[in-house]
């Protein structure tokens, strides 16, 4: 019962023995040092014991009795190390699930490629985007997506992404879908590093084909009131005319009237 700092046990005991309170001990904390007694001749009795955990074990003669303080120096240091490494492992978790999390939930595409241009990791919306499963993408290059006629240029684009070139506006692709239609995707894409070394590019994705479709109509649209007003102007500008000529003749027919 109880927490302890530190354990120390002999094997034999008159109700038990050593493994079974080593075993005990980690069960109800990993992290609590264990040094065990051994009599002389069952170093083999440590070392299966060290499977279960022990931190280090201690021969039970005299000469050997002076390494106590030094083993409780050295276990307590390594558990300490232990217990860093663990909660730095947990702070990683926590961190990669919240960064799974808002990726998996993000409502623009996120994906990652390689140099060679293979799908190493695509979100749900990546997947909707381009009407493909994620494991169909995980499968596929990112110029299977990419019509033929786009590609030289993409290229070029993407070569500068690959040389650390910061681009400051996001860019529109034109890819194929599953279902065979074009669609327009904008992208805002940076290098993909990895140990210090760039290892292909990254990227967030919007299908702005909606989008581009309204503005083309909104344009159509601008071009059209533009014609009808300029018409309109001229038409207005005409008339004007007209009934100022309309008025120089109505003079000209009263000054001949009175010249009569």
């Amino acid at each position: 019962k109880g927490n302890f700092d530190i354990v120390t046990t002999e094997y034999h005991l008159r109700w038990g023995n050593g493994i079974e309170v080593l075993r005990g001990v980690k069960k109800k904390n990993p992290f609590t040092p264990v040094i065990m007694f051994t009599g002389a001749g069952t170093e083999e009795v440590a070392v299966e014991a060290m499977k279960y955990g022990l931190d280090d074990y201690i021969i039970k003669k005299e000469e050997y009795f002076m390494r106590l303080p030094a083993a409780v120096h050295v276990v307590m240091e390594k558990i300490q190390e232990r217990i860093k490494r663990k909660r730095a492992e947990e702070a990683l978790k926590e961190s990669e699930e919240k960064y799974r999390t808002l990726v998996e939930q993000s409502p623009d595409g996120i994906f990652i490629v390689d140099l060679q241009g293979n799908f190493l990791s695509v979100n749900k919306a990546m997947c909707n985007v381009l009407r493909y499963s994620e494991k169909e993408l995980l499968s596929m290059n990112i110029w299977d997506v990419v019509p033929k006629r786009y590609q030289k240029l993409y290229k070029k684009r993407i070569a500068k992404i690959l040389k650390g070139e910061h681009l400051t506006e996001p860019a529109e692709y034109e890819v194929k879908a599953r279902d065979g239609k074009v669609y327009t995707i904008e992208v805002r894409s940076v290098p993909y590093i990895k140990a210090g070394k760039i290892v292909g590019f990254q990227g967030i994705a919007r299908d702005v084909t909606e989008r581009k479709k309204m503005e083309k109509e909104l344009k159509k649209n601008l071009e059209y009131l533009q014609r009808f007003h300029d018409a309109t102007v001229d038409r207005e500008l005409k008339m004007r005319e007209l009934k100022e000529k309309i008025k120089e003749y109505e003079k000209l027919i009263e000054e001949l009237k009175r010249n009569k």
